[in-house]
């Protein structure tokens, strides 16, 4: 005797979700992810592991840990392009506290932007010098004071680029120093 079963599957098109209870994946996502006290962990590499990847998805999404920033292939597998997402925005910006006469050097792997405002209460000139050696000595700004006044001193630093903010005269302080990227 034979018996011969015939099997009927459907395939619905839905995404999966993942949760601590129960929840309906969002329909247009592939994956819905749902919680109130955890987040989601991205792989985490290096940039040599990052540019390691064997064709890449346009898309693709790593976390660097060499500059804490993530990065996205917006090019194609056969040509990548790591893209970081979130540059030049003021999620990036930091209030430092910096010192004058000390040489800081742009670590961040880009153009990083800087803001300055000093109050120069004698005359004198606050000077920014910028280059590649860890003793700069290209002049980029100078801004006269010598009133009082608050004088805003905004520069680029190159990927790697050294920079020194020296002021002239006395009783001058910064009162704002700003970093983006």
């Amino acid at each position: 005797m034979f018996v011969i079963l015939f099997f009927s599957s459907q395939t619905f098109a839905q995404g999966v979700g993942i949760s601590a209870g129960v929840i309906v994946p969002d329909p247009s996502a592939m994956l819905d992810i749902s919680s109130t006290s955890k987040g989601v962990l991205i792989p985490r590499m290096t940039m040599t592991e990052r540019n390691a990847i064997s064709s890449p998805a346009n898309g693709l999404l790593i976390f660097c840990t060499d500059d804490n920033n993530f990065y996205s292939n917006k090019g194609t597998s056969g040509t990548p392009n790591w893209v970081m997402i979130g540059s030049v925005t003021t999620q990036n910006q930091v209030k430092l506290a910096r010192a004058l006469n000390t040489v800081y050097q742009n670590t961040t792997g880009r153009i990083m932007y800087v803001s300055i405002i000093t109050v120069n209460n004698a005359v004198g000139t606050t000077k920014v010098l910028c280059d590649n050696t860890t003793s700069p000595t290209t002049k980029v700004s100078a801004v006269s004071g010598g009133d009082g006044w608050n004088r805003n001193t905004f520069f680029i630093v190159l990927p790697n680029y050294y920079y020194l903010v020296t002021m002239d005269g006395s009783g001058g302080y910064i009162d704002s120093w700003i970093e983006w990227y």
